[in-house]
């Protein structure tokens, strides 16, 4: 299966198609570094690519610290919600269903890991809004199609565990993230109401 997100340049580099500069980043998190095969990486410091115009962007890995390049383009101007992904109903091109579900477990624990047993605050927001992106990606039946899934690493994931992807359970914990209007407020029952993930990064 191939990722649909991508088109050549005139230099026969494949050229990211995202919606927004935040969506990239996101990208960026969940492909692994072509030097050390870990990450995350990111997108370099004072890197401002404007809207509309392919540019070719520095990347760096967290990891290794290896920098790298990427060819991007993204179509929609930075949003007055500085971690809103994408404001459309369209799916996200370049990031899958299995990848934001990925997302958002590894942003849930990494809030909980940071703030103990606090209501996950601005990360848990990060998370809700990456379950709603994979939420995009489902029609009116309860599991998803699958063109949702860009490689044949992430769909033997949902053949492994389609019980995983059921739309209501994204729902449903997606229902229990904080949004905007609540970034701070106290949750008791803590990080016992959440799981570690069994998906991985980098497969």
């Amino acid at each position: 299966m191939v990722n649909q997100q991508s088109k050549s340049t005139k230099a026969g580099r494949d050229l990211l198609q995202a919606h927004t500069l935040k969506e990239v980043s996101y990208y960026l998190m969940v492909n692994s570094c072509s030097f050390c095969g870990k990450g995350p990486q990111v997108i370099a410091p004072g890197e401002t690519p404007a809207p509309g115009k392919p540019e070719r962007i520095k990347t760096r890995c967290r990891h290794c610290g290896q920098g790298n390049s990427l060819d991007v383009v993204y179509s929609l101007e930075e949003q007055s919600d500085a971690e809103l992904i994408n404001p459309t109903d369209q799916p996200s091109r370049v990031v899958d269903l299995s990848q934001w579900l990925s997302v958002a477990s590894l942003l849930t624990d990494t809030a909980f890991a940071d703030q103990a047993n606090t209501y996950p605050g601005r990360k848990g927001y990060q998370a809700m809004l990456c379950f709603s992106e994979a939420l995009k990606f489902y029609d009116d039946n309860e599991l998803p199609p699958l063109d949702a899934f860009f490689s044949e690493a992430t769909l033997k994931i949902f053949h492994e565990h389609p019980e995983q992807f059921a739309k209501q359970r994204l729902r449903d914990t997606q229902a229990r993230l904080p949004g905007p209007i609540n970034l701070d407020r106290a949750d008791p029952e803590g990080e016992n109401r959440y799981q570690r993930s069994w998906w991985k990064f980098w497969q």
